[in-house]
């Protein structure tokens, strides 16, 4: 492994020696950036919504390997994973519950599973496979639902430019008998766009004896304009995946633990514009998570299937200055599962029925208004049933926009604020500890925020800042002394605060820089166990990017993430006990070198102090670890 580290520093030494001599190109002008996230197109700077775009020159210039690892160092955004890869992965925006919060989204197409509204494998999705990934930083309940409480993040599959094909692929080998395979295409044209990409990979794992891992996985995505103003897209992903896990729950680490998964996602969508005003927008999704687990407990099976379509209605009025949005959705989810080989198990399911309405006012100069409803009828197995009322409305003005300043010092300075309130129904796993279901209300959010964007110098740098506040009222909690075993609880309350401090730009001779700063404080009130909303969310979080570009064939990249003290549960005893985990800090550092135009060679060493942590609790995270690979990008035509 030492060898492999000098191999990489010296190959850094000496490419960057070896360019010396290499002539400074023209630095690239910031391109505009149309964001999907909310349903309706919107170019980024009229967003009333904290947000981070993550590009696809990002992600190659900073060696991230998985979508996982980019939200990990992202401001607002919380990630824990139990254990190595394709562990069980919490993420959490602005500090709210995993399963009613975060909303992941491929090209437009929910990937969460029903059962318990949990993550899919991240790793299933390979970063070769992603142009750009967008978070959106705030409540778009009123858009998409419950889900979407703390935030929507939407990773967008790779799109072609120009009338040209072109091979992808990448091959790396690194720490833990890490093996990575991918081959896929790029072809686009006048008409029609499609794209695909297929990857295996396996890992031994960082803890022995049992923590290794495989993935075989394929995304493709396409659009096909039939006329010149309507177009067909579709998208979708199958992975069949297997990991080890060395704990499970507080069991000893003599227990074997396997999970083989099978997942499947497939979206269609098509849009025509009418009479330059009308545009319908017609969605059908379908999504299948099939999990079949052995542990010390026995053997789990998991089935989950999910069909969504959609009707939206898009009315783009006097030449898009405003934009009224009427949409109509409907649901059914079902969720299956069997233990120890029985035949017969338990089955649920629930219908959705849904209409929602937003306005985007755009006719005052400088003024966005934007404001949306949506309205659930959720009817659920165990004769549960209820309406919900998502609200939000929003406002960002440009004081400053780049219209009005001659020398460009600064671009846009904005100001946007945002009030919403949800309503989020009980998950199945919720319903199934629940004594009473019928008696169950649903968890109330009461949302506000407040921020500030400033670009400078024609966009080469920004500066955000964002206030945040949630008032969390009849959550779901666990009460471990209600029942025989225990039983979830409805009637807790809770308060989120936070800061958002974001900041980007290019300096001199190819140098550029990314920060950030989160600032989290959760409080509850009125429950006997006070570790459900603020467990693994750290009340401060950092980071600091630098990345060296200067002669285009070189790039090298250095990444800081700070994450303070946390809260969390020991499962070990029962009942569980609340515990801390300390603060950690993590470098990585990761180079590339573009050999010819189609061929680029990299490498990454991870956590380069070897610094020691836990996160979640009980699952030590991997310590200094490292991969070399080649990427490989060849025009067919």
């Amino acid at each position: 492994m030492k060898i492999v580290y000098k191999l990489l520093i010296t190959l850094s030494l000496v490419l960057f020696i070896g360019n010396l001599v290499s002539a400074q190109t023209k630095e690239e002008e910031p391109e505009e950036i149309v964001v999907t996230a909310d349903r309706v197109q919107q170019n980024e700077r009229e967003l009333i919504d904290a947000h981070t775009i993550i590009t696809r020159k990002e992600i190659e210039q900073t060696g991230y390997q998985t979508v996982e690892e980019i939200l990990r160092n992202q401001a607002g955004v919380d990630i824990s994973r139990s254990g190595g890869k394709g562990r069980l992965t919490g993420i959490h925006i602005r500090g709210t519950n995993s399963d009613a919060g975060t909303l992941i989204l491929l090209d437009g197409v929910n990937l969460m599973d029903v059962n318990d509204n949990s993550f899919p494998d991240l790793q299933n999705i390979s970063l070769e496979s992603v142009e750009r990934i967008e978070i959106i930083r705030g409540s778009q309940a009123s858009l998409y639902g419950y889900s979407a409480a703390g935030g929507v993040i939407n990773i967008i599959t790779r799109k072609g430019k120009g009338k040209k094909s072109t091979l992808i692929s990448n091959a790396s080998v690194g720490s833990h008998k890490m093996h990575e395979f991918g081959l896929g295409m790029l072809t686009n044209s006048d008409d029609y766009q499609f794209f695909f990409y297929s990857t295996y990979s396996d890992t031994n794992g960082y803890i022995k004896p049992r923590d290794g891992a495989k993935n075989k996985s394929i995304i493709f995505s396409g659009s096909f304009k039939p006329t010149p103003l309507s177009k067909l897209s579709i998208v979708g992903q199958y992975s069949d995946s297997m990991i080890q896990l060395y704990k499970d729950g507080g069991l000893p680490e003599t227990n074997d633990y396997r999970s083989n998964r099978n997942n499947a996602v497939f979206g269609i969508n098509y849009q025509r514009l009418f009479w330059d005003f009308y545009e319908p927008d017609i969605r059908l999704n379908y999504k299948t998570f099939n999990n079949h687990a052995t542990s010390g407990f026995g053997t789990s099976i998991y089935n989950t299937d999910a069909f969504a379509g959609s009707f939206q209605n898009n009315f783009h009025i006097a030449k898009g200055k405003d934009i009224l949005t009427l949409g109509f959705e409907y649901g059914h989810e079902e969720y299956r599962t069997s233990f120890s080989g029985t035949s017969t198990g338990v089955g649920v399911s629930r219908n959705n029925k849904s209409i929602f309405l937003s306005n985007l006012f755009r006719f005052i100069p400088r003024l966005y208004v934007n404001t949306s409803a949506r309205v659930d009828l959720w009817e659920s197995t165990y004769d549960w049933k209820d309406t919900f009322t998502n609200l939000k409305g929003g406002v960002a003005y440009h004081i400053i926009d780049k219209g009005d300043i001659k020398n460009n010092i600064i671009s846009l300075l904005k100001i946007r604020s945002s009030i919403s309130k949800v309503k989020s129904p009980p998950t199945y796993m919720d319903i199934g500890f629940i004594a009473n279901p019928k008696s169950v209300n649903a968890e109330s959010y009461l949302s506000f925020d407040v921020g500030l964007d400033i670009y400078f110098l024609n966009n080469k740098a920004q500066l955000s800042g964002s206030y945040f506040h949630y008032n969390v009222e009849s959550f779901l909690y666990w009460d471990p002394a209600a029942g025989a075993w225990g039983e979830m609880k409805n009637g807790g309350k809770g308060k989120i605060d936070g800061i958002e401090l974001e900041i980007k730009g290019q300096l001199p001779v190819g140098f550029a820089i990314k920060g950030s700063y989160t600032h989290n404080k959760i409080s509850i009130t009125n429950v006997t166990d006070t570790k459900q909303l603020n467990t693994r969310r750290p009340k401060h979080k950092a980071l600091a990017n630098l990345n060296w570009n200067y002669f285009k064939p070189l790039n090298m990249n250095i990444n800081w993430l700070w994450v303070g003290n946390r809260k969390d549960i020991d499962t070990s005893t029962y009942p569980s006990t609340e515990t801390s985990l300390s603060s950690y800090h993590i470098v990585d550092l990761a180079v590339s070198y573009k050999i010819i135009n189609e061929l680029t060679i990299l490498g990454k060493v991870n956590n380069v102090t070897d610094k020691s942590y836990e996160d979640p609790n009980m699952f030590r995270q991997d310590g200094r670890n490292w991969f070399i690979g080649l990427k490989l990008s060849l025009p067919l035509n």
